[in-house]
């Protein structure tokens, strides 16, 4: 008698210890356009939730009532409560060391309904581990991975200093938008170039003077077609070549630390862009946030990590939760399922403004085991 009353306590106090915080196991999430989860990626578990960058029908919406969490709610409670170092990767500008030192903290849009995306709120929500990650959990290590959008000093043809942009993203971005007139004359130039060449020219992977011949040849067509619509850094070359130069650094540094086959990775990536625009809008982002996903970071430098981040096994990245575009977020879907030949264990993809991840079981990061399933609406 006395043995089973003991074994009944040690259970319940083994899970009150043990047990996944209730409050990071969820039924609906709201926010994401699109999920995957894949428990076991080379002893990486990893979550790729994707965003549409706009307000769409989000739980609320589409099915209110109760065990609905919001998107960046969760991840935050997710890593207040996380027993093991936790990595947050967002689609948000990258900085510099100063950069973030210096970042002016704003007050967070607040729920899904004030921000102006599932996006911003996450942003918002995750604003202060930028600046000083000692008002966030000390197992959290939290990324900004938006190299096209750089907080630091890039010096223009007359010195000045500016936040710098992909001005190449940013102005096919704009003609997307606003004039489909010169979409199409951009469209038909890029049937003309080998976008191919000036990708890795702008990632550094190939510099010699064809690539950057193809590069410079690009950017004086859209500077000569886009007038009135991009900023006029897209004509400055000085401008360019210090961004390109400012990510080059960048993306060699991380590429040095992966644990990838080099060439299979980058084959790999360039075999799923379906369009040639997608050449110019995203490999940058891509290849920075994969290469550091499988990248192994200097043990030496390990001290500067979180507290709960700083034991050498976590050298690799161990859990991982990744927010970004749906578009990107497909992209990194489809690369881990064609370069580790894996399928992801949840799949949910619907079409459409949805905004709400309905699970047919309560989903627990940190417990989900291997069984293969899909949900979607």
């Amino acid at each position: 008698m006395n043995f089973v009353f003991f074994i009944t306590i040690y259970a319940i106090f083994a899970n009150l210890i043990f047990a996944t915080p209730t409050g990071t196991v969820i039924e609906k999430l709201s926010g994401p356009h699109s999920l995957y989860f894949y428990p076991n990626v080379q002893g990486k578990r990893i979550l790729l939730l994707g965003d549409q960058h706009t307000q769409g029908d989000t739980c609320l919406k589409k099915n209110p009532g109760t065990n609905v969490s919001e998107v960046q709610n969760w991840i935050m409670e997710l890593a207040d409560t996380s027993p093991e170092c936790l990595d947050v990767f967002v689609e948000t500008d990258y900085r510099s060391s100063n950069a973030a030192r210096n970042l002016k903290v704003r007050e967070s849009c607040g729920d899904l309904r004030s921000c102006s995306s599932p996006l911003s709120a996450v942003v918002s929500a995750f604003a202060p581990c930028i600046k000083d990650n000692s008002d966030c959990s000390q197992n959290l290590r939290y990324h900004y991975i938006d190299v096209r959008y750089i907080k630091g000093l890039i010096k223009d043809i007359e010195g000045k200093n500016h936040f710098a942009t992909d001005q190449l993203v940013d102005c096919f971005a704009r003609i997307t938008r606003n004039n489909t007139e010169v979409y199409d004359k951009v469209e038909n130039e890029l049937g003309k170039i080998n976008m191919g060449s000036v990708s890795l020219y702008r990632l550094g992977i190939r510099r010699d003077s064809k690539d950057r011949k193809e590069f410079n040849s690009f950017s004086r067509f859209l500077c000569k077609v886009s007038k009135n619509i991009c900023d006029e850094k897209i004509c400055d070359e000085t401008y360019l070549n210090n961004y390109n130069k400012m990510v080059w650094k960048i993306l060699a540094k991380e590429i040095e630390k992966l644990t990838l086959d080099g060439n299979k990775f980058i084959t790999t990536l360039y075999s799923l862009y379906e369009y040639k625009f997608e050449h110019i809008l995203m490999t940058t982002m891509d290849v920075y946030f994969i290469a550091r996903l499988f990248s192994k970071f200097d043990l030496a430098k390990m001290e500067r990590s979180p507290v709960g981040c700083r034991n050498h096994r976590y050298g690799e990245i161990k859990n991982a939760v990744i927010y970004a575009g749906a578009g990107h977020i497909d992209i990194y879907n489809r690369f881990i399922q064609k370069y580790f030949d894996l399928k992801p264990s949840i799949s949910i993809s619907p079409e459409g403004k949805n905004q709400c991840m309905i699970f047919d079981r309560p989903f627990d990061y940190f417990k989900q085991n291997e069984e293969s399933h899909s949900e979607s609406l």
